[in-house]
């Protein structure tokens, strides 16, 4: 009976993935890893349906993968496993147990060990160590090669010097990370506008070198010549009195590096050689319908004092050819997403500009792939080339965090906002790249009116996504350190996040709860864009118009309710019409427009004006359609009553398809005036890809509502 040590991680949704376990499968060798299992599971099941599987499966040792999204889950599993596998040896990994391994060895005595850092290498060799251990107590029948790779196999790990902290992590809102005690993944920490220790890019313009090309030249330096690169000094091989013990050959578990025993810390381990590691995703049936991550670097070169990253400062870099190889994989397959996990993907010029250039070149028309970047040391030629990406192609992800002056001093973010609102608003100028830009709520020195004053700045960039997070204070980290200095209280139990500062209240961050619900329900979910943005004008910026959205959804009960979507338009339109009263109309049709942007709806909605005496004119105009093919020329076979249910057509008594000229005649509208009627052609076959809303087409000239023909023919 063959040795099965169970790798089990318990993911945020189902959707995701978590690559750690896949990457500790992939570099335990082809021998070794007929010894692997891998079981996934999301914290959304109960505690007594994953342990039954576990059980199930029978491992003669198990490792969780552990984060802030799974700690507690995990806790429970370690409660009830030993009782039911007694023999089984229980081991952890993971950025929530690598910072205080011995604390929570101590706390959990069941525990054999935990693998700290990065963990591909480290867990070959404790593979190895059972594996030969089962054959000498007569569980294998087989011959193994002696050595620390394992069954004959040669090992993985790259040369260089080890960093106790690992390197990957995964990206934004609970993505599940890389192998080892990589950043959390729910905390938008990392890339995604992550500043420096020194200043990346200086207050030149666009076209200037100075002191932004000076700092550019700089983040190449600190990044490392790429591919090959080597690996810089472990920061702990000069640490003292917590165990250690010199590296050496490979006999017993205190011989392993990267571990925390009950008898203390073994040796350091040397960084992973990035291009070291195999490529993942050999078969992609355990990944339908799921987001596969994809690793091109580990580290980062900035020191943010909220994210665990800025721990480990060396960046590595996968060899360029490797990297083309799986681009074109994923291409090959015509994979729907691919989520870059590079903690600061842009931190190198030459690699961005590589992995870019190959994807507009062999761009496949279908998979779309994401990255987490700092849009302040972007390059033009950066911006250039993103400028000629298909829509759809490329989303980014893009940390702002705040705007405070004092707050990014304090969080050590060295960030050209300047240069991050010219980038932005030449990529969003591109209308093909979707946005996607984070705020960070409870930071140092940021209060409630700090706060919205960063939220309406980020707000007026026009992301396509706008995430509201508030901070965790992760443990390890220098705002966990300097947290009682900050007046910070969080909580005490994963997600560890912020429940007050010395600068903002709990009552101030329940009020922040709310407008981050609506952002969600209203700004994010791209139903609303042409009312939010012209509501906007009944208030003296967005915040406040989300805050009054959030009170007035408290106040009518509407949480409580969780209202479904089509309602969100009925209540939407309630608070407008309450704000702005004499609007009422334009906001009626307005939200109207939203919804077949989105939707070709089967029922009218009951908020919508009513157009019965326009329904011939419809009609009429489907006719003349099916014979002239004037504005849906692709329909061709389909009859006018086919036209009609495929299609939608809507007049309008106010330009609502033109954001631009509502916001300029926001005063006109308001007494009333309007521009007569125009009929809106809603082609849902034509959709944007970066937003799927159906092309919209105005019939201009009109149509003549007895006869439906255009006036202008």
């Amino acid at each position: 009976m063959d040795f099965k040590f169970l790798l089990v991680a318990i993911n945020a949704k189902y959707i995701h993935s978590n690559p750690a376990v896949y990457s500790l499968r992939a570099c335990a060798g082809e021998k070794l890893r007929r010894h692997v299992e891998l079981a996934e599971y999301t914290i959304n099941q109960p505690m007594a349906e994953i342990l039954a599987d576990i059980y199930a499966r029978r491992p003669d040792a198990m490792g969780f993968s552990c984060y802030i999204w799974n700690w507690r889950l995990v806790r429970e599993l370690l409660g009830e496993l030993p009782k039911l596998l007694p023999d089984a040896a229980v081991w952890l990994g993971g950025p929530e147990v690598s910072y205080d391994a011995d604390v929570i060895l101590r706390e959990y005595p069941q525990v054999a060990g935990i693998m700290v850092g990065e963990g591909e290498a480290t867990f070959r060799e404790l593979l190895d160590y059972y594996v030969k251990g089962a054959r000498a107590a007569g569980r294998e029948g087989e011959e193994l090669v002696a050595g620390s790779g394992g069954e004959g196999e040669e090992p993985v790990v790259g040369a260089g010097s080890e960093g106790e902290e690992p390197a990957a992590g995964a990206g934004s809102e609970g993505e599940e990370p890389v192998a080892g005690a990589g950043s959390e993944g729910e905390e938008p920490v990392a890339g995604a506008g992550s500043g420096g220790e020194e200043p990346v890019a200086g207050a030149g313009s666009e076209g200037e070198e100075s002191v932004a090309e000076a700092g550019r030249v700089d983040m190449e330096s600190r990044v490392g010549a790429g591919e090959g690169s080597a690996v810089p000094e472990c920061p702990c091989a000069a640490e003292e009195g917590r165990g250690r013990r010199k590296a050496g050959p490979a006999v017993g578990l205190a011989d392993i590096p990267g571990l925390c025993l009950p008898t203390g810390y073994t040796p350091c381990r040397p960084l992973t050689d990035l291009s070291a590691i195999p490529f993942l995703y050999d078969d992609l049936a355990p990944f339908e319908n799921r987001i596969l991550y994809y690793e091109t670097s580990r580290g980062c070169p900035f020191r943010c004092s909220y994210c665990l990253s800025s721990i480990d400062k060396a960046v590595r870099i996968r060899d360029m050819g490797l990297v083309e190889e799986e681009l074109q994989f994923f291409l090959d397959h015509r994979v729907r997403q691919v989520k870059f996990i590079d903690r600061t993907f842009n931190c190198s010029h030459a690699h961005a500009m590589a992995v870019w250039t190959y994807l507009l070149e062999h761009d496949n028309g279908v998979t779309n792939f994401h990255f987490e970047i700092s849009a302040d040391i972007l390059w033009e030629e950066e911006i250039e080339l993103l400028s000629r990406f298909r829509p759809g192609l490329a989303q980014m992800e893009i940390g702002v965090q705040t705007v405070n002056p004092r707050t990014l001093e304090a969080i050590r973010r060295t960030m050209d906002i300047e240069r991050l609102e010219s980038a932005v608003t030449a990529i969003r100028r591109g209308g093909n790249v979707h946005l996607h830009l984070d705020l960070i709520a409870g930071l140092p020195y940021e209060g409630y009116e700090s706060f919205g004053k960063s939220f309406d700045w980020v707000y007026r960039l026009r992301p396509h996504q706008l995430q509201l997070g508030f901070l965790k204070v992760l443990k390890g980290s220098e705002m966990w350190e300097r947290a009682q200095e900050y007046g910070i209280r969080y909580l005490e139990q994963p997600p560890y996040e912020v429940l007050c500062t010395d600068w903002l209240s709990y009552g101030e961050v329940l009020r922040l709860k709310g407008v981050e619900e609506m952002v969600e329900l209203y700004y994010n979910s791209g139903q609303f864009v042409h009312t939010l943005n012209f509501l906007e004008n009944a208030f003296p910026g967005p915040f406040a118009m989300y805050e009054a959205l959030a009170d007035f959804y408290r106040e009518e009960g509407h949480l409580a309710m969780s209202p479904a979507r089509a309602s969100r338009y009925q209540v939407l339109l309630d608070f407008a019409g309450r704000r702005d009263s004499r609007r009422r109309e334009v906001y009626r049709e307005l939200l109207t427009y939203d919804l077949y942007l989105r939707e070709n709806a089967k029922s009218r909605p009951g908020f919508a004006p009513d157009i019965s005496a326009w329904k011939e004119a419809a009609r009429s105009f489907y006719r003349e359609e099916e014979q002239r093919r004037r504005y849906l020329p692709d329909y061709e076979g389909f009859d006018s009553r086919q036209l009609g249910r495929m299609t939608h057509l809507e007049p309008f008594a106010y330009p609502v398809w033109d954001i631009d000229r509502m916001a300029a005649g926001y005063g006109a509208f308001g007494a009333g005036e309007s521009m007569g009627h125009t009929f809106v052609l809603f082609d849902y076959r034509s959709r944007s890809p970066l937003n799927h809303e159906a092309l919209a087409r105005p019939i201009h000239g009109g149509l003549d509502s007895a006869t439906g023909c255009c006036t202008d023919l």
